[in-house]
């Protein structure tokens, strides 16, 4: 159950920003990337390509990836592995499945994982499962879509053929939360080529059928899609959009680019045998030179109809030079054309079309270009073949468009789309014990909708357990095992057979699943209800106070029609009457409050009493399962996929050190070059002495020899860089004397420049502002010369040394006095013309709020006031306020410091003297 669920949480999480979608195929992966505001894109790698070989290499300087692994593997193809994710999630078991990935002439051993009878690599001594393999490509493919986007990318929708089993998905899944990506979704292959040609269709207003024919370097896959338009709900309207509906897939999982690779190949080994007698079958190194070339071969013929190849060196220095026409490849072929119309033949079955029924006949995949795959389809089919789409990356954009739906901020054209599901999922469900199933039910039988819910009803009295089956073609397997805990308990409780519902879902990724279980029961409930003689006293009680009420409103309506009387005859007694009336109102008060007060305590002491009954209650309640894996390869947990991610780790940290090894190596070996010119410089000889010139030397001397020696190998980046840093400390102070003698003049010559210019602008100050305090101007000048005395005694001290001797100053001190006397004229051109005192009979006090107060044009003495120049000088005056209390505040931090440290100097002093007296 963990497991499903975290599945289905990783499955259905909303990407929030950039989304990418993976066109994953067996030889290159291209990455379509969407951007909010931005435009599909394709990813360019480190080459500046836009598909990358899903390859990876090993060596000593750590692993390589894309073209670099694939030109390692030319020279050691027993480092390398290319088409990694050929066999993932599938068992070793399948004879088939290993011998179609060592026809790609991979010098790789395959070995059995016996804990999950998955196939795993074995690369000189170095056991890597398939997964593992495959996070490191999906990392790579991350690590250049962060550089192409210039930022983090997570959010993913990755391509599967159509034809992969939940145990392959699942695979994949896993494989990707390693790499860091956080798979939306998978989307078949040509879905997502199909929901790319749904973007740009201009004909929307008549039903239209597609077939897309993908033929890829591993696997033959044929779709048909229809496009229509319904109306779906946004927001609180209704909307036309297009529907795209999938109405077939059908595949040949073993005929793809690499099998015509392979027939190329075979045909210049025999030809390299023919000429030399030799046969290079023998070199692994050989055969995948060959496989490579077999691969450029096929693409150059597409183009021409003459090709001529070559391979220098192929085996024991003897070259491969031959000419290939195009002729003889299509004869090779010949045998095997048949096989290219097989499944568009079938997937017009199970769609109950017929190839005239087609609108359009798109070819996708690289393989598709070959010429004579072109005309067979057109002779035997008879169709026109279509071009609309960009082959290769079709399935990209169209996956990337298809992750942009999951996506709070990324905005597309909405499209609907359906696809089906590609397999029977029957559930059947066993007794606790049981070896037979009492029921068993078709789930989901094979073409309905994804992303679907299927319900199961019945009754039962135990605790059960449910196989999930799943029938690929003919081959029918166990996939999932859920136990599911409870039922026996609520038959128990009820004593009568518990109503039961089985939740199953069949997700966007084609995966099924038991969602949830839900029982119903009918269950005795105690309930506390009132007594039936408390009711009925309380009846009684209600009876009684409703005819006093009545019998009361009686009495006030007479009153009212004597007072009435009274005032209609009696005019002149009017007042009396007044006083009468109030008085008896005042009473009727009085003694309806203490008929209220005498009801609510009766109402206190009169408690209801309470008895308990039993009523009958149809109890809800969800059930808890636990889920085992059955199918085989088993699934990649999520435990064990942290624990690869910490081996992945380590292949980090290794290759990191690595690359640090090699700076700081190289870092090291420069800077002892560096020294030993310097050494020879005339410059650095005036500020040494000979003694320390023989001693700068010895030091590098040792270091260098250090540097050939065995223990040298086997340093590490953070012993090298501590031998470099010991060096630079030797030499530093000499290094420094001769860099301040090189810029000393000028700097002074700068200062003292400065320094004129300091007075000049003072003078200016003076004759422009009087009203700045003569003390600011007073100390301000002697700033001044107190920084260029300063500058002529350190100056005149440095003349005194000898060229070797330590420095009287540097040059940095030089401007940072400059820059106190700079801040002090600053502070001075700052300074403004002070407002004159305000009038006392406008001094209202220092809360008074000026901006409830308008006043314009007020002249006092000559000087003008407004509402806005009060608030101003408000303001001025509580920033000058909070000015001096946080100078105060430093002050009093620096003071706490100062002690402190005085503190310390006598403690350093204490515990030298207990030092020596110890």
């Amino acid at each position: 159950m963990k497991n499903t669920i975290f599945l289905f949480y990783l499955l259905t999480f909303l990407a929030t920003a950039s989304v990418i979608g993976i066109d994953f195929g067996t030889d290159n992966f291209k990455i379509s990337l969407i951007r909010p505001g931005k435009k599909l894109v394709i990813v360019e790698n480190e080459h500046s390509k836009r598909a990358t070989p899903s390859a990876i290499a090993f060596t000593e300087q750590g692993r390589l990836f894309g073209e670099n692994a694939l030109k390692e593997q030319s020279k050691k193809p027993d480092l390398a592995i290319a088409f990694p994710h050929r066999l993932l999630g599938i068992p070793y078991t399948d004879v088939k499945a290993r011998q179609n990935f060592l026809s790609t002439f991979q010098p790789i051993e395959l070995f059995e994982d016996e804990n999950r009878t998955s196939i795993s690599y074995r690369i000189k001594g170095l056991d890597l499962t398939n997964e593992e393999v495959v996070v490191m490509v999906l990392e790579h493919a991350k690590k250049i879509t962060e550089k192409f986007a210039e930022g983090h990318v997570k959010d993913c929708t990755i391509t599967v053929p159509s034809f992969w089993t939940r145990a392959q998905r699942f695979a994949l899944i896993y494989s990707a939360y390693a790499a860091g990506l956080n798979v939306l979704s998978f989307v078949n292959e040509n879905t997502a080529a199909a929901f790319y040609y749904g973007i740009d269709r201009l004909d929307n207003t008549t039903t239209h059928r597609a077939l897309f024919y993908n033929l890829g370097a591993s696997y033959l896959q044929v779709t048909i899609a229809e496009y229509s338009t319904v109306e779906r709900m946004f927001g609180t309207t209704n909307k036309q959009i297009e529907n795209i509906q999938i109405l077939a897939h059908a595949s040949d999982k073993y005929l793809g680019g690499s099998f015509f690779d392979k027939l190329l190949a075979e045909h210049f080994v025999e030809e390299f045998q023919k000429s030399t007698g030799l046969n290079a079958r023998e070199s692994s190194r050989a055969m995948i030179r060959l496989f490579h070339q077999a691969q450029s071969t096929k693409k150059t013929l597409s183009a021409s109809k003459v090709v001529p190849v070559t391979v220098n060196s192929l085996y024991k220095e003897k070259d491969l030079k031959i000419t290939l026409t195009r002729d003889a490849f299509e004869e090779m072929m010949a045998p095997f054309l048949d096989k290219l119309v097989e499944p568009v033949n079938k997937a017009l079955e199970i769609a109950g079309l017929t190839i005239e029924q087609i609108n359009s006949f798109e070819l996708i995949g690289g393989v598709s270009r070959i010429p004579k795959v072109q005309d067979v389809l057109k002779d035997k089919l008879k169709v026109e073949l279509g071009t609309h789409l960009n082959g290769d990356e079709a399935m990209a954009h169209g996956a990337a468009l298809f992750a942009a739906n999951y996506s709070q901020v990324v905005h597309v054209k909405p499209l609907w789309l359906t696809d089906i599901n590609l397999y029977n999922v029957t559930a059947q469900f066993y007794t606790k014990d049981g070896s037979e199933p009492f029921k068993t039910v078709e789930v989901f039988p094979y073409g309905v909708p994804v992303r679907n819910l299927e319900r199961v009803i019945l009754k039962h009295t135990e605790d059960l357990k449910i196989i999930l089956q799943i029938a690929y073609g003919d081959k029918v397997v166990d996939a999932l095992s859920y136990d599911v805990h409870g039922i026996q308990d609520l038959f128990v409780q009820s004593g009568k057979e518990v109503d039961l519902l089985f939740l199953f879902a069949l997700d966007s990724s084609n995966l099924p699943f038991l969602y949830e279980v839900h029982s119903r029961i009918e269950v005795n409930v105690v309930k506390k209800v009132p007594k039936q003689k408390d009711k009925k006293v309380e009846e009684e009680k209600a009876t009684e106070k409703g005819e006093s009420e009545k019998e009361e409103s009686k009495n006030e309506d007479k009153v009212e029609e004597d007072n009435k009387e009274k005032e209609n005859t009696q005019e002149e007694g009017e007042n009396k009457n007044e006083e009468k009336t109030s008085e008896d109102s005042k009473e009727k008060e009085e003694h309806k409050d203490t008929e209220a007060a005498s009801e609510v305590k009766n109402s206190t002491s009169d408690k209801i009493e309470y008895e308990e009954i039993t009523v009958k209650e149809m109890q809800d309640k969800k059930l808890e399962f636990n889920e085992t894996d059955l199918e085989i390869p088993r699934t990649l947990k999520q435990e064990a996929a942290y624990e690869l991610m910490t081996r992945i780790g380590a292949f980090k940290t290794k290759e990191e050190e690595k690359k640090r090894l090699a700076e700081v190596k190289n870092d090291l070996e420069s800077y002892i070059y560096f020294l030993r010119e310097k050494l020879e410089e005339s410059a650095f000889i005036q500020v040494t002495q000979e003694n320390e010139r023989e001693e700068y030397s010895k030091s590098i001397s040792e270091t260098h020899d250090w540097m050939e020696s065995a223990e040298y190998t086997i340093a590490n980046s953070t012993e090298i860089k501590k031998a470099k840093k010991d060096l630079e400390g030797k030499i530093a102070d000499a290094l420094e004397r001769e860099k301040e003698s090189e810029i000393r003049d000028q700097a002074v010559a700068d200062a003292l420049a400065q320094i004129l210019k300091l007075e000049e602008k003072l003078v200016t100050i003076n004759a422009t502002k009087p009203w700045i305090p003569k003390e600011e101007m007073a100390f301000t000048r002697l700033t001044i010369n107190n920084t260029r005395s300063w500058i002529s005694e350190r100056v005149a001290e440095q003349k005194a040394k000898n060229p070797w001797d330590p420095l009287a100053f540097k040059t940095s001190e030089i401007s940072s006095k400059v820059d106190q006397a700079v801040k002090q004229v600053e502070k001075l051109q700052r300074m403004q013309k002070p407002k004159p005192k305000v009038p006392e009979f406008m001094n209202f006090g220092k809360d008074f709020d000026w901006s409830k107060v308008k006043m314009e044009n007020v002249t006092v003495d000559g000087e003008s006031y407004s509402s806005e120049d009060m608030k101003n000088e408000e303001k001025k005056e509580e920033d000058k306020n909070q000015g001096q209390k946080a100078e105060e505040a430093k002050d009093e931090k620096e003071k706490t410091a100062d002690g402190e440290s005085e503190g310390e100097k006598a403690q350093e002093g204490t515990d030298k003297d207990f030092k020596e007296d110890l």
